[in-house]
Formats: structure tokens, sequence, C-alpha cells
């Protein structure tokens, strides 16, 4: 019984393995890779929009500081 089994199990196994590559092959055929070749990093085209507005290199970013404050009672 347990040779009935395996038999059929790996039949079905490799008619769905079969299956599975064949239509990958097909749609592989009718979609062309679309990728981009310039993508290197494959995070899409960021890195070569180019800014919309320009950053001035001369003014100096504010941080924050921390400042005390005290209570009087």
């Amino acid at each position: 019984m347990f040779m009935v089994g395996s038999t059929i199990f790996i039949a079905y196994m490799f008619g769905l393995l079969t299956m599975v590559n064949k239509s990958h092959k097909e749609q592989e055929k009718e979609h062309p890779s679309v990728a981009d070749e310039m993508d290197m990093d494959g995070m899409g085209n960021y890195g070569r929009i180019p800014a919309t507005r320009k950053m001035d290199v001369r003014k100096p970013h504010r941080t924050r500081t921390k400042t005390k404050t005290t209570t009087t009672k």
C-alpha cells in the first residue's frame, strides 16, 4: 500500500513541477524582462532624478539645544 501511495505522490509532484516550469517559460516569452539596465541598486530611478530645489550649502543647519528651565516657588 505504501508503494502505491508513493508512486501516486511522485507522479503528482512530477506533473506539478512540469506544469509550473512550463507556465514560467511561457510567461517569460510573453512578457520579456522590463528591468532597467541603469538601475544598479534596485531602488528605482531615485538616484537619477535631479533635485527640484537647490540647497544652499552656506547656511548652517539649525540644531536643537537643550535649555534649562527654572521654576520658582
